[in-house]
């Protein structure tokens, strides 16, 4: 965490990847040990602009990339990408992704990785593993849920994933260019 110190800065080019995982090992560490064991109150963290990260005292954190996320690696296909993360109801998480500019028609995939056994109920996806559930449960935009083998790797440089999955749920662009997609992950 001292890398966010004084200001909340981080290194270029991965602040989005690593900020994501560092609010959500905070989140599971208070909600399954009852501390963060002061991570987050290290100096910095949570304190840059680019991130609007609130925790409340119901023990929601509500997590946000600013619509000034205008990074060449999403050029052309998006000319803004926004994603919030809200923790909270029945130990649930929900993303909730907003592109705009995307080209009308173009597929747009939301994706995870598992090694969960994926099997569907109704429009939802439950996943299984070590007897958990975890059910996905999508609304904004019209698409389909689609489960693909990890293994082989879709491109030659990836890495091969032996027994993990890539659940996508698969949409497509209106005319106006302008798609949410919000999924829910609750547990039980």
């Amino acid at each position: 965490m001292a890398v966010y110190a004084p200001d909340g800065g981080y290194p270029e080019g991965v602040w989005g990847y690593g900020t994501t995982f560092n609010v959500l090992l905070i989140e599971m560490l208070e909600n399954g040990l009852g501390t963060d064991f002061g991570l987050s109150e290290q100096e910095g963290v949570f304190e840059d602009q680019p991130l609007n990260c609130r925790r409340c005292r119901d023990r929601r954190v509500y997590f946000s990339t600013m619509p000034t996320e205008r990074n060449p690696v999403y050029a052309p296909q998006v000319t803004q990408a926004m994603r919030r993360l809200t923790f909270g109801e029945r130990r649930g998480l929900v993303v909730a992704d907003h592109l705009q500019g995307l080209r009308p028609g173009a597929c747009v995939e939301w994706g995870m990785m598992t090694r969960a056994t994926v099997t569907s109920e109704g429009s939802d996806l439950l996943l299984l593993q070590n007897a958990r559930r975890l059910r996905l449960t999508v609304s904004g935009a019209p698409g389909r849920w689609e489960v693909r083998e990890a293994d082989p790797p879709p491109a030659p440089h990836d890495s091969p994933y032996p027994s993990v999955r890539r659940v996508c749920y698969v949409a497509r662009a209106p005319a106006s260019g302008i798609l949410a997609i919000e999924v829910r992950l609750t547990a039980g």
